[in-house]
């Protein structure tokens, strides 16, 4: 039971990260997009 209940934490944090990393970057994209209009 434990076992199975860490096995799932671990499951969602891996999962999280990835969803994370993927994130991340389409966020940062817009910001500088954002940021270089601003600089014009």
């Amino acid at each position: 039971m434990i076992l199975l209940f860490l096995w799932i934490n671990i499951k969602i944090q891996t999962t999280i990260s990835h969803i994370l990393q993927v994130l991340v970057p389409l966020l940062q994209s817009p910001l500088s997009l954002v940021r270089g209009w601003s600089a014009m």
